[in-house]
Parts: structure tokens; sequence; C-alpha cells
């Protein structure tokens, strides 16, 4: 399909914007989510029950799950429709998913640190989403960076704050 729109644009006069038009296209399909939902036990569940149905949770990311599968599902949950401009960039040394014009950045790697965290905090996005086990199960960097977010947001408009979730 591309190549023929292409193909039709010989000999026609080029626009500055049309030189940058991207011809190509995604197909989407519905499929399970790449995350395992949370099965509320019952009341009279077990000590150890609960404690076995906690750690099949840990990792609670389908490992076959591709970072654009969890990509394109976090755009959804987010309510940012999957025809949004997404692009990848590097910050403070890692990759991450711009999505809109840096509106949403979305990390997807296994590690975050505090320099990540600051660069993010300089863009300013309206939502800022990472994976929960790129902290590594450490504590006080996460409720460090819960705190830099919240700290940030203070006293500013809605508009102006940054949505910080891990998932």
């Amino acid at each position: 399909m591309a190549k023929k729109i292409r193909e039709e644009a010989v000999g026609k006069l080029i626009f500055e914007d049309s030189l940058n038009r991207d011809l190509g296209f995604k197909v989407l399909k519905l499929d399970k989510s790449n995350f395992k939902l949370w099965q509320a036990p019952s009341k009279d569940i077990s000590e150890d029950e609960l404690l076995k149905q906690m750690e099949l949770n840990v990792d609670h990311i389908d490992p076959n799950a591709s970072q654009e599968d969890l990509l394109y599902e976090l755009l959804i949950k987010a309510g940012v429709m999957p025809t949004e401009k997404v692009e990848q960039i590097e910050l403070a040394n890692h990759t991450l998913f711009s999505v809109a014009d840096d509106t949403l950045l979305i990390h997807l790697d296994d590690v975050i640190d505090q320099a990540l965290i600051d660069a993010v905090l300089a863009i300013a996005p309206s939502q800022f989403i990472c994976l929960d086990k790129a902290f590594h199960r450490n504590d006080q960097l996460k409720t460090n960076a819960v705190k830099i977010f919240a700290a940030f947001n203070q006293g500013k408009e809605k508009i102006d704050q940054i949505d910080f979730k891990t998932v």
C-alpha cells in the first residue's frame, strides 16, 4: 500500500509536511492481557494458600510478551489511542517510549535509577509509567520516586502534574 502511494505521488508537488509522512500501518488485535490479574481470595483462605497466591503474582508480566505488546496494552489502559505518535527516545542512558510528543513516557526496561527519574521530571510529561520490577525490590528508590513525583505535583494545577504509575 505504501509503495502504491509513493508511486502515485511521483510528479506531484511535494509539500514539506508530506516528506515525513508515515505510509506504514499496524494491525492490532485484541488478545489476552500480558499482565496476570490478582484474584481476590475468599475470606476463609489459609495463610499458606494466600502466600502461594501472592508468590504466583510476584512476576505478573507474561514472559512471552514483547515490549511492543506491553506498550500497546499500556496505551489502551492509559486511555491513549493506539494511533497516537509513538517514538523511542534515549533519556539518562535509558530507552523510553515517548507518546504524543512526550505527553506520556513509558519505561519498559528492567532497570530504573534516580538519574532517569530526574530526567523525566525535567520533561514533565502528563504521565510516566514504568515496570515495578525495574526497582528490583529497592523499596527506598521506589518510595523516593513516589515522594519526588508527589512533591513535584504539590501546588500545581491537575493539568501540570505528572501521573506516576508502576505496573
